[in-house]
């Protein structure tokens, strides 16, 4: 028997239940039309309900199919997406490359810099304290001067 043919046998079955045991009371109500007149009886239209609405809902195996076989367009647009998103990723991924490069060439910049003012701070202690012991105020403001001279010339 074909996957058809069961289906309609047990679409078949599943009416005759419904009938059976939710209209055996009602089985001589009918369906009112819009001009009053009797057009069916439920369990007619019961039946007419159910096959329209599975006759509208594609099978199983074919729903299955088409999303596990896509066609050859959508593959083209997904294949097109992906290589848009990776070449985005690899251009993020280059900006992100030159951005560290930079900022290491600033960091050495700064940490030469700041040794250099280093340097000249320990001067300016070592100076400042050897001319101190030999109680000069107007040694120690000369030298401050000349190493202040000194270090705007370096540093820049």
């Amino acid at each position: 028997m074909t996957s058809v043919g069961y289906r309609d046998q047990r679409i078949e079955k599943v009416i005759q239940r419904l009938e059976h045991s939710v209209l055996r009371d009602s089985q001589g109500y009918q369906i009112l039309g819009d001009d009053g007149t009797s057009t069916a009886k439920i369990p007619a239209r019961i039946r007419e309900i159910i096959t329209k609405n599975l006759s509208h809902r594609a099978s199983p195996a074919s729903t299955m199919t088409s999303t596990l076989n896509p066609n050859v367009s959508q593959l083209t647009e997904e294949n097109r997406l992906l290589a848009q998103e990776l070449n985005r990723v690899e251009n993020l991924l280059s900006e992100s490359a030159a951005e560290r490069d930079e900022l290491g060439i600033k960091y050495n910049a700064l940490s030469e810099r700041l040794i250099r003012l280093m340097e000249i701070a320990n001067l300016f202690v070592l100076k400042g304290s050897e001319l101190l012991f030999s109680n000069s105020r107007s040694k120690v403001l000369k030298a401050v001067k000349e190493k202040c001279k000194i270090s705007a010339k370096g540093v820049n």
